[in-house]
């Protein structure tokens, strides 16, 4: 049974979102997310080759560690009050 494209990132999205309950940091959950657009990317046509695939998951990933990782990290790791 040989995989496809989809199919690859996709496993390999569910694979780093599941790790990051193991791995904490918040990073590896979009890094998963951007496996996952470039999935979705590749299902629309939008990515053909390796390198439009590769594009699609760096500027996803990066897009969503820089703007939403501080909204992420209270989900993830808990939040906590002091006082």
């Amino acid at each position: 049974m040989a995989f496809n494209a989809i199919s690859l990132w996709f496993i390999v999205g569910l694979v780093l979102v599941l790790l990051e309950f193991v791995v904490p940091g918040v990073i590896l959950v979009f890094l998963g997310i951007g496996a996952w657009v470039a999935a979705l990317a590749v299902s629309l046509g939008l990515a053909d080759t390796l390198g439009t695939q590769m594009a699609w998951f760096g500027a996803s990933s990066l897009a969503g560690l820089l703007l939403l990782r501080r909204l992420f990290k209270g989900w993830f790791e808990g939040f906590s009050s002091q006082g």
